[in-house]
């Protein structure tokens, strides 16, 4: 089954008939939930522009995902 990134939370979502997504700009973005797609449809420059930031080299999730308890920030590992 194919999988895409919540755009939103960052987690990895399978794509179904059922999956909540939301078309900007001519992509589709599929969501974990629908309070993902909700807050997507209410700033998606916030989230289209960037959903990852990098720290070295190493990508992390802008917001919190499903593995991190909620942290609205995940640190990346240390050099």
């Amino acid at each position: 089954m194919a999988t895409e990134r919540d755009p939103v939370c960052g987690m990895d979502v399978e794509v179904q008939a059922s999956t909540p997504r939301a078309q900007h700009d001519g992509k589709t973005y599929y969501f974990c939930a629908e309070e993902c797609r909700r807050q997507f449809q209410n700033e998606p420059a916030r989230y289209v522009a960037s959903a990852f930031k990098k720290v070295g080299d190493i990508p992390t999730p802008k917001f919190g995902s499903a593995g991190s308890g909620g942290a609205e920030f995940e640190r990346g590992p240390r050099r």
